[in-house]
Formats: C-alpha cells, sequence, structure tokens
C-alpha cells in the first residue's frame, strides 16, 4: 500500500524519496512490480534509485602494501591489477586492530531515461535491465568501489565482503 501511494504521489508531480531493500537498482523495479505496481505507473513515476553501500576505510596508522590473493585477481582486469598498489590495514591501538577505522560510501545511480522506462515497461529482467543501464553510462557498485581501491581508501577484502560478486 506504500509504495502505492508513493508512485501516486510521483506520479502527481511531488519528490518522494524512499527506501527499499534489493540486491541491486535494477532490481527495485522488479520488487514493486512483485508488490503489484503496474510497470507503467513505474516508468512514469521513478525519475532515478540509488543504491548505497558502506565500505570500511583502511586505517592510515597501520595501512601497508599487500598483494591481491587467486580469488581477487580472479576477479579484477589486468590493466587494473598492474595499474594498483592495493593496501590493507595491519592492525593498531587507533583501530582496535582492525585495520580499518572509519567508512566510505560506493554508490550506483539509475536514472530513469527513455531506454531504462522501455524496460521496466516490457518487464525485463533485472540483470537485461542493469545491462542496459551500464550501457547508458551508469557506473555499477563494483567500479565505484574499485576507484576506492584504486586510491587505497579501502581493500580489495573489504570490497568483497560489501558487494555483491554478482555485480560485476
Amino acid at each position: 500500500e506504500t509504495a502505492s501511494i508513493a508512485v501516486q504521489a510521483g506520479l502527481t508531480g511531488h519528490m518522494v524519496i524512499s527506501t527499499i531493500h534489493s540486491d541491486s537498482t535494477a532490481g527495485v523495479y522488479a520488487r514493486l512490480i512483485n508488490m503489484n505496481i503496474e510497470p507503467f505507473l513505474l516508468a512514469s513515476s521513478i525519475a532515478g534509485v540509488l543504491g548505497l553501500r558502506l565500505l570500511r576505510t583502511i586505517c592510515e596508522h597501520c595501512k601497508v602494501e599487500t598483494q591481491p590473493n587467486a580469488e581477487q585477481l580472479g576477479l579484477l582486469p589486468e590493466e587494473f591489477v598492474q595499474s594498483t598498489t592495493f593496501y590493507t590495514g595491519q592492525g593498531c591501538d587507533h583501530c582496535a586492530d582492525t585495520g580499518y577505522h572509519g567508512r566510505v560510501a560506493v554508490t550506483e545511480l539509475l536514472m530513469s531515461d527513455e531506454v531504462t522506462r522501455e524496460g521496466v515497461i516490457q518487464k525485463m529482467r533485472t540483470r537485461k535491465l542493469r545491462d542496459l543501464a551500464i550501457d547508458q553510462g551508469m557506473t555499477t557498485l563494483w567500479q565505484n568501489a574499485l576507484a576506492k581501491v584504486q586510491r587505497g581508501v579501502t581493500s580489495m577484502d573489504e570490497v568483497i565482503r560489501i558487494v555483491a560478486v554478482d555485480q560485476l
């Protein structure tokens, strides 16, 4: 019922900001369709979907260089591995021996453009809708998380722990 009210408010020009749990930004549409919201109403009322995860940041007091393990290497493009210095936190008094201190957001913004709206109306599979959004320029959670690794903000262990591997 709440989802239906939010969609109706969006259709009448009100800006509605809401939360919904989903594994991906594209998956939000499937969740709402499963709540019996008509796809054409979703396509008309949603301007965008923002996915967000929080990654722990490496403690600057115990940050050391490391090498990616075999599992990580299997997930990463060779050029990324060659151009990145990987870091981890060893653990110290500043971070309570966790190796991490603080958090940073990684996001994925799926904007509702004509291509996305048409995919929603057609009840396109979540993976296909996501691929269309990527083709339209969406930066994924995975890509944003890897950018944080490249800047030495977080570790590959943390990215794999938080960002689902199916986000690749």
